[in-house]
């Protein structure tokens, strides 16, 4: 694997993390029949309120990114996405393995998220790397599947 790096978001990263989104949900579209909501994620918001971690490649720009939210039921990987050109790379699964150490370090012992039930390669991804799910809703006109993961 390429020399990677992953850090702590600065709101310099807030256009890259928009053309990352747009990259890697853009042919999701089709599938959902309409754009998925990361690529209309506030990502300015995101970088002030929320924990943001970005993963550069080979001292280049953002190639990835996740974001991580608290709040008074627990944390939610609400987002990650890994630029294509650095797709097939086991750079979503390091980015995973870094925010679950985050996790782990804040005592945490689960953490949920949610992806669109059109998102079947995230579904089994996720399930892949201890997923499991919880629930399925509707909500905004998008059809989301709840998972969650135990880190003990």
């Amino acid at each position: 694997m390429s020399d990677i790096l992953i850090r702590n978001g600065v709101h310099e990263d807030a256009p890259s993390l928009r053309e990352i989104a747009r990259m890697a949900y853009q042919h999701y579209t089709s599938r959902m029949g309409r754009e998925p909501a990361p690529m209309h994620a506030n990502f300015a918001a995101h970088l002030n309120d929320d924990t943001v971690f970005v993963m550069q490649q080979n001292g280049l720009g953002p190639c990835g990114y996740a974001v991580m939210i608290a709040d008074n039921h627990g944390w939610l990987l609400d987002n990650i996405a890994i630029a294509p050109a650095a797709q097939g790379q086991g750079y979503g699964g390091q980015l995973l393995a870094h925010c679950e150490a985050f996790l782990r370090a804040q005592g945490v012992g689960v953490y949920s998220l949610y992806t669109n039930e059109a998102m079947h390669e995230n579904i089994n991804w996720y399930r892949a790397r201890g997923f499991r799910e919880t629930s399925r809703r509707t909500e905004n006109g998008f059809h989301r599947v709840y998972m969650e993961k135990s880190l003990n």
